[in-house]
């Protein structure tokens, strides 16, 4: 089973395997994550959490990559450098943290991944199953308070 749990929630993931076979692998070789996240500066109605260290570091590439965020997804920013899609004839260069680290982000509203210097690209790995307006709800509140503790388990398909 693969879960969040936040603000004492417990919700259900489906990870999105067959978009991002690689990125969905290391989360399940991982098999749990404690992430402080807290609201997003830069995407709208998301909370963010980063990693600067572990497995999915590893991750060398993005896969089926997004820049719209929906409610109930989460997605996954890989480490800069090994972004496919940049283009610095097109995108601003990133912040130096892009490139040693990877970050978390999960959209409890409608979004757009964005950083300091604008729109870059993230792998959709899992969706909240059943993402109703009961969790945004729960979700943005947890948000409200400062850092909220997320709890993540991968445990299947």
């Amino acid at each position: 089973m693969n879960t969040l749990t936040i603000a004492g929630e417990v919700l259900e993931l489906d990870l999105l395997s067959k978009w991002a076979p690689q990125t969905c692998a290391a989360l399940r070789a991982l098999g749990s994550l404690s992430l402080p996240m807290q609201q997003s500066t830069w995407c709208g109605p998301t909370l963010t959490g980063s990693l600067f260290r572990g497995a999915l570091l590893e991750v060398d590439k993005l896969e089926q990559p997004v820049i719209s965020l929906y409610p109930g997804t989460i997605c996954l920013r890989p480490v800069d450098g090994r972004n496919a899609t940049y283009d610095p004839m097109v995108w601003a260069k990133s912040p130096e943290s892009y490139n040693a680290s990877v970050e978390l982000t999960l959209a409890y509203g409608y979004g757009e991944f964005r950083n300091e210097t604008g729109p870059a690209y993230v792998t959709p790995v899992a969706m909240i199953r059943g993402f109703n307006k009961v969790m945004a709800a729960t979700i943005r509140a947890a948000g409200a308070q400062g850092a909220a503790a997320a709890d993540f388990t991968f445990g299947g398909a």
